[in-house]
């Protein structure tokens, strides 16, 4: 994931590590929740090979992201990316 390095995300991870995330489709009724429950741990990534990995990553799947960065680089400036 990548967010901004002084958000509140950031901080929140730097004083806590433990994240979780619940995926579920639209339901109307109760009785017909499903869904995904994860839980895990978070990190800021400080390795350049890796945050180079993650850029390629994301702008592979995101192409467009190099056009809303001043420098064309992922992470942008005061960016960092997030492993889980």
């Amino acid at each position: 994931a990548g967010i901004g390095l002084n958000s509140q995300k950031a901080h929140n991870i730097r004083q806590n590590d433990k994240v979780s995330a619940t995926i579920t489709p639209p339901y109307a009724d109760w009785r017909h929740i499903r869904g995904l429950s994860l839980a895990g741990t978070a990190a800021v990534v400080g390795d350049a090979d890796e945050n180079a990995h993650a850029a390629d990553l994301m702008l592979f799947r995101f192409p467009q992201l190099r056009q809303l960065t001043q420098s064309g680089t992922i992470p942008w400036q005061g960016g960092v990316f997030l492993r889980v």
